[in-house]
């Protein structure tokens, strides 16, 4: 998909055609929810952006509405932190609030799965430094969960849908005789009493972090009464989750706000819980406590990605301590450490696989980074799912640099079960057979892509249009490379990209062959599935034709 949104980004639907935001141009739907859609758009600069639109069942004082609405958009502008999606734009269309905001990519927490050890932590501390942020601008988000929390590939959470309900009653939390405004199951007791506070949003921070850890939220039940009915009476269920985190996440859903820490104290908090020494090896990798502190080096060596050698050489004793410590007394693990912390030069290649190899022989339970992005079947989704910057880092991975998923992430020790049951000790194959799969689709693209490229260009030059050519062709293969991943087998993902190929009406002849290719292709083989990749990487190429030959 063009300019770093989704390959499956939801079309717009006929009723959006006649939605105007001056200054963007919308290209598809991100999502919906009670308050308004959410369109993936373009910006003047052609960069994307997510634009709210709001819906019209708003209090009926249109005056006072669109006043507390634009007092909260000044707050929200007021907001600078890495874990708040920024406030670009906001204005009214046809007496419709909108607001603009960075496009994040990534997946909601809600769709992450469990997260554990440092990757928990990461999570919470960044929710609670976005609430620090919130809080300090005179903002109570009063919706925070599991949905409303962005997670980039790298594993920063972002906030977003802060403070928006504000513009939903004039009077407060409620209107006469209606619910409170939020979410079950995350609302804090005195919500449901009328009060909204700064302590609320720290009860929805314990609930999320609850969620983050177990997939589950601390109060459920079958109906919305009896979830407001365990909030206010009953203590949250932790499902498992133990240890300092599960301790501070209890204190922040006390029924007495004023028992709860603030924001800035669970940031204290937390930073004390990250420290190396009082940081704990994450709870689902295999048991080995003589390698702590070898798993805490290796990841603090790869946060420092960008340049590396400065801190090898402050840090080449305690990488060589820890490998004694662990038995690892080989000469060749020694000279690696030595060789890049002294070496003057060393080609880029050379010193990614060398950290690569120190890594895999320290922690090989270690969930293997490169480049600050998580290298396992997740992380590679996420880089696929995430921007231009993200898919370049992908068809590194699988391509050109496919060398540190042989030779370093599938060498680590996972937890798979095909892996561990017919493969105990040799590494990950469910990673090795996913990149052999990407591989042989990307393959069977490479010929027909060219041949689409000169349909193209004898098309052309009918319309006079002279932006609707395919994209470079790096760019191109970067988004080969993501589509294929995300299509490699019959799943929703390859269903959503057929029905979008299918649904998108072009009136040119090679659009029309893409179109028969797709419906006549086997998803059950490379070259089905190369078919389906290609028409959606040119699926917006067929867009822009269908523009310039509408405005003819």
């Amino acid at each position: 998909m063009p300019h770093g949104f989704p390959p499956d980004l939801s079309p717009l639907r006929p009723g959006d055609h006649a939605v105007r935001i001056p200054g963007y141009r919308l290209v598809g739907r991100l999502g919906t929810g009670g308050m308004g859609v959410v369109y993936a758009a373009l910006d003047s600069r052609g960069r994307p952006v997510a634009v709210k639109l709001m819906r019209s069942g708003m209090p009926p004082d249109v005056d006072h509405r669109h006043r507390r609405f634009q007092e909260e958009v000044r707050a929200l502008q007021r907001l600078r932190s890495e874990h708040v999606v920024p406030l670009l734009d906001s204005g009214v269309s046809d007496g419709h609030p909108w607001l603009v905001t960075d496009y994040v990519p990534g997946r909601t927490l809600q769709r992450c799965g469990k997260l554990s050890g440092r990757r928990l932590l990461l999570l919470a501390r960044g929710v609670a430094a976005a609430l620090c942020a919130i809080h300090r601008a005179g903002v109570v988000h009063r919706d925070l969960k599991p949905s409303n929390v962005m997670v980039r590939p790298d594993g920063t959470p972002v906030v977003l849908d802060f403070g928006i309900a504000r513009a939903a009653d004039a009077q407060g939390l409620t209107g006469t005789g209606a619910p409170p405004i939020g979410t079950a199951g995350t609302m804090s007791p005195e919500r449901y009493r009328g009060v909204s506070e700064p302590p609320s949003d720290v009860f929805a921070w314990g609930c999320v972090v609850v969620f983050a850890a177990t997939g589950r939220l601390p109060f459920t039940a079958s109906s919305p009464e009896e979830v407001m009915n365990r909030v206010l009476h009953s203590p949250p269920e932790l499902h498992g989750l133990r240890g300092p985190l599960a301790d501070l996440a209890v204190r922040a859903m006390d029924k007495d706000p004023k028992k709860r820490p603030t924001a800035e104290q669970l940031l204290k908090e937390l930073d004390a819980l990250g420290s190396p020494r009082s940081a704990a090896a994450p709870r689902d990798r295999p048991s080995r406590k003589a390698g702590d502190a070898a798993t805490l080096l290796v990841l603090e060596m790869q946060q420092h990605h960008g340049n590396p050698v400065p801190w090898l050489r402050r840090n080449r004793e305690r990488l060589l301590g820890e490998a004694r410590r662990l038995g690892l007394t080989d000469r060749g693990l020694r000279d690696l450490v030595r060789r890049v912390a002294e070496e003057e030069y060393l080609e880029l290649s050379e010193l990614e696989e060398a950290l690569a190899e120190i890594a895999l022989r320290l922690a090989p339970h270690e969930r293997p980074r490169y480049r600050g992005h998580p290298v396992d079947e997740d992380g590679l989704v996420a880089l696929a799912s995430g921007g231009a910057q993200e898919q370049a880092l992908l068809r590194r991975l699988l391509g050109e640099r496919s060398v540190i998923v042989e030779r370093y992430a599938a060498r680590h020790v996972c937890r798979h079960g095909l892996c561990v049951g017919k493969h105990l000790g040799r590494g990950c194959r469910v990673l090795r057979r996913l990149r052999s799969q990407v591989a042989e689709v990307v393959d069977r693209t490479r010929e027909p892509l060219r041949e689409l490229r000169h349909q193209i260009w004898a098309e052309h030059d009918t319309l006079g249009h002279p932006q609707i050519l395919l994209p470079p062709d790096r760019e191109l293969t970067d988004r080969v490379y993501a589509t294929a991943l995300l299509v490699r087998r019959r799943s929703a993902e390859l269903d959503r990209h057929r029905a979008a190929v299918l649904a998108l009406r072009c009136p040119t002849r090679w659009w029309t062959s893409q179109q028969e290719a797709v419906v006549r292709a086997d998803p059950d083989t490379a070259r089905g599935l190369a078919w389906v990749v290609i028409a959606s990487v040119a699926a917006d190429t067929a867009r822009r034709f269908a523009e310039a030959a509408g405005r003819e």
